[in-house]
This record gives structure tokens, sequence and C-alpha cells, in this order.
């Protein structure tokens, strides 16, 4: 028998209880073995056992068989051109079963053709075990014909997994991670600026800290994450901030579940995919539950962003640049500090260290937004917030989502700054802070100039003020103490050009504490 195929050669396809005609599209391998390997995906899934036999020109061709729901290959005999298949991401987190699993296809390819695949499955979150295990996976012992891997594919996803690749697969990066055996793998970063590598380590070592807390793996030797899963990861959370119900944000949580890699380790215990998730309840626990989620992803996603290495283009000669892109810092004079503490009533009992931040970028998008709104009036405010969270805060600014519903807000949805630093210190996350229930030796509090403009005072009565400020003409809400219900005043911006960072405040107990990452006294 001649096994060479031609193009629209007639293909049939049988298995125990059912077939299917077709006709052969092309004549390379996954023109044959995508569809197949489609029909077979679907009976494994089913839990079918069997063969499927493969028929060309009414003689048969190949075979596949069925057990226990996977696919192997059996006999082949068609002669098809080799086709060039890339790496497959497939992951399965089920709160029914408990599963949490991954599975890799890694073609072993030579120019534009597969010559074999291998594959590395195990459970996600760092919860494998065995001696066969390379770099806290499985591996086959000997890799699949290259035309199975469409059957193999087809097979995971009729076995409950989804396809990930697009949320977690950097072919650009991995080439980086080879191209790293011989030479950095990121931009070197200047030694230039010590301040700025100091408060860089700082806010580092606090994100790998709440990576750990937070039971995300963490090797500093090795990431088990990239930069494309990082950003998959802000696009699911941008999602889960317009969850209303558990059910809802339960299915954004699975999904950034299967893309951190967050581990399934809580020291000798072992978590679940359920321990994640928001229990169902009545409508107003629920939504305070997700609230505490959505905060504790962000920091979980803030912290992800703030260890990854800085990032070059492919091809582009790297040259010495500084963590913060074109961020610059320096301390704060003795007097620029005494004026800031005294401007937002800071307490005499805590150590403090002003450092000034020069954000041109963002200094040049708030005088544009002002100029739009004609707004003439400036003024200074602080916000508080968790450390691990401040790298993305100083580098991409407060990210507000106006449309999600509300979680918690008084004022709706908006950046909320103040006049005193007694009320930004309860979201940071230094040790006995109220809201963010700190634990750490510094925090630190974000200095923003403000396009203030007319404001806003809220009358107690009114509802939607996002509406009323950016519709009649304020530049934001002003929640002064006298009338608003609160100690201290709360000020509420609703767009995010409307501030710019001009400083950062670091706060301790003690001295000890600051000089411990390495910021010097005020001249």
């Amino acid at each position: 028998m001649d096994n060479k195929v031609e193009k629209k050669a007639k293909v049939t396809v049988f298995w125990d209880g059912g077939s299917t005609q077709m006709a052969l599209s092309g004549d390379r391998e996954e023109d044959l073995w995508k569809p197949v390997g489609e029909i077979a995906g679907k009976l494994a899934g089913d839990n079918k056992s069997g063969t499927v036999t493969v028929v060309v020109d009414d003689r048969e061709a190949a075979q596949l068989i069925l057990e226990n729901g996977s696919v192997r290959s059996g006999d082949n005999k068609i002669r098809l051109k080799r086709s060039c298949y890339g790496v497959k991401k497939l992951r399965k987190i089920d709160p029914a079963t408990g599963a949490h699993q991954f599975y890799d296809l890694v073609p072993n390819n030579m120019g534009p053709r597969t010559l074999d695949v291998g594959a590395r499955f195990g459970q996600t979150g760092g919860t494998n075990a065995g001696a066969d295990m390379v770099e806290g996976a499985f591996v086959l012992k000997s890799p699949m014909p290259s035309w199975m891997y469409w059957p193999k594919y087809y097979q995971l996803l009729g076995n409950g997994y989804t396809d990930y690749t697009d949320d977690i697969y950097d072919e650009d990066e991995e080439v980086r991670k080879l191209e790293a055996l011989f030479g950095p793998d990121e931009a070197p970063v200047s030694d230039e600026d010590e301040l700025v590598l100091r408060i860089n380590e700082f806010l580092e070592k606090e994100s790998k800290n709440c990576l750990a807390q937070l039971n995300i793996d963490f090797v500093s030797s090795r990431l088990p994450f990239n930069h494309k899963q990082v950003a998959s990861a802000w696009r699911e959370w941008k999602k889960f901030r317009y969850c209303v119900r558990a059910k809802e944000a339960n299915e954004v949580i699975v999904k950034l579940l299967a893309i951190t890699n967050a581990s399934f380790k809580d020291g000798k215990k072992k978590k679940t995919v359920s321990s994640f998730l928001v229990k169902e309840s009545d409508p107003d626990t629920e939504m305070k539950e997700i609230e505490r989620a959505v905060d504790q992803w962000e920091s979980i996603i803030c912290s992800m962003e703030a260890v990854l290495p800085l990032k070059t283009e492919k091809g582009k000669e790297k040259k010495k640049t500084s963590p913060f892109g074109n961020i610059g810092m320096r301390m704060a004079t003795g007097e620029e500090t005494a004026g800031w503490l005294e401007k937002f009533r800071a307490p005499s009992d805590l150590a403090y260290r002003v450092v000034n931040v020069d954000a041109p970028d963002f200094m040049e998008r708030t005088d544009k937004y002002a100029s739009e709104k004609g707004i003439t009036k400036f003024d200074h405010f602080i916000h508080g917030s968790s450390t691990p969270n401040w790298k993305s805060l100083i580098m991409k600014g407060p990210l507000l989502y106006p449309d999600a519903p509300i979680h918690g807000k008084a004022y709706d949805i908006g950046v909320y700054t103040a006049r005193d630093l007694v009320k930004s210190l309860g979201y940071t996350s230094l040790e006995g802070s109220i809201w963010a229930y700190g634990d750490q030796p510094v925090g630190v509090i974000g200095i923003y100039r403000a396009a203030y403009g007319k404001p806003l005072y809220p009358d107690g009565k009114s509802g939607q003020y996002r509406k009323l400020v950016l519709e009649g003409g304020y530049g934001c809400l002003d929640a002064r103490a006298e009338y608003s219900g609160y100690r201290m005043d709360e000020i509420v911006f609703y767009e995010e050009a409307a501030l710019a960072l001009v400083g950062l405040i670091f706060i301790a107990k003690d001295e000890e504490a600051l000089n411990a990452i390495g910021l010097p006294a005020a001249a």
C-alpha cells in the first residue's frame, strides 16, 4: 500500500458506536490529526474506552487507543508532512473536585517542523512530590510522536482542562531565559542612584513577604510567573471589581488561581481550591467578602509585578535604567521634611523619612488635565496603602474602575486622600494600622499634588457623588470632618489624572527601623 496521503483524500473515522467522514484539507500532519484529535478528545472526556480507527480511501491507516479517559497512539501508517506546533499551557482548577492541576505540551522543534512532543504535568502551587520530577513537575519518560499533539490536547480539554496559553506563555520571554544562560536577562539597573536602589530593594522585599504570607510560591532564583501572567492577572482582576455576588467572583478567582500559580501549601497543611473562594451567603456579607478578596488579590498582583526583573525589548540594546523608569528620587531636606510633617499634622511620637519624587510624566498629565478642566487651584494631599502596592503605585499611579459596583466606599469609587497623616496611616502596613491590619515595622504614605479646583462639599444626603463632581464642574469631593461625620477630612478624586506623586513618607515607630532600610536622616 502506498501510505502517502494526497490532499482531498476521503477520511473515515470509526469508533465504537459511531463514525464520521471528512475530506483531508491539506498534506500536513495537523490537517488530519487536529479534527481526528477533537473527536478522540470528546470520547475521552466521556470516559469511553476502545479504539478510534482512521481509514483513508477505504484502507485502514492509523489507530488511537482510548482507555480510562486517556488517548495514546496506536499504529500509524500515514505519511504526511511534519507540522510545527507551539507550547500549550493547560490548567484544571475545579472547586467541585478540588483539582488544581497543570499540563504543559512542549514540542521539540527543529526549524519549521516538530520532531516529537514532550510534556510537564502535576499539581499547581508547589504540592507535587516524587523522585521523577524535574523543576517541580513530572515529565514524560518518552516523548509522544509529533502527530499525537492535537489528540493529546483535545483529550486534556475533554478531561476538564482549560487552555491558558495566551494568559501565561510569553515566547520572547522564554527565549530570553535561554539567552540569560550566557548573560543577564534583564536590563542592568543603574548603580548611580543609591537612594532609588535602596527604596526599590525595600519595596521588593516587602512584596516577597506579601507573596509568602498570601501563599504564592516565590523562589528567589526562579520566579514561578512571568510578565504575561502578571498582565493577564491584572486583566482578570479588573473583571473582579465588577462582581456583586460570590458565584461570579469565584469564576474570576478560579482564573486567577490558574494564571498566578497560587500555592496550595499552608505550613504543614494543604489548602484546597474552596479555601480561596468567597463563601455564598447573604448579599451584604458576600459584598464584604468580595471587597476583602479584591484587596487581597490586588496586593498579590502588585507584589508579583514588583519582583519581576526589568523587561527589555527583544533585539534592543540593553541600557542602564532605573527600577522606576524615568521617575527620580532624592531625600528631602530637613526644612522640606518639617514642612510636610507640619502640613499633614504628623504625630511627634513616630519616626519619619521624606523622599521627594520627580515623576515628569504624571506631572505633565495632571497639568494637562487641569488645563482642560479649567482648574487653577492645586493643593497637596496624602494617600496611604500597603507597602507591597507601592512599586505599582509609583510607576502607574492609583488606578480607578469607576463603573464598578461600590465595595465599601462612602463616596463612590475614587482615590481617597487625606489632610491628616494619622488617617492615611491606618491604610499602611505599619504595625497596628486600623484598616490594613498592618504588622510591619515601616509603613509608606504618598504625597500627591492634586488639581483641587472647586470642591463639592457632601451634604450627607446626596448619592452618586462621582457623577455630581464630574458633571457639576467640581475638581473633587471634600468631605470635611465638621459635617461629614468622620473624625478627619477625606478628599476624593474621581479621575487618576488629577493626581501626581511628588513624595513618599516612610514611617516607623523608631529611627532604627528606618535606618535598617538604608534611608538617611534629613540634612
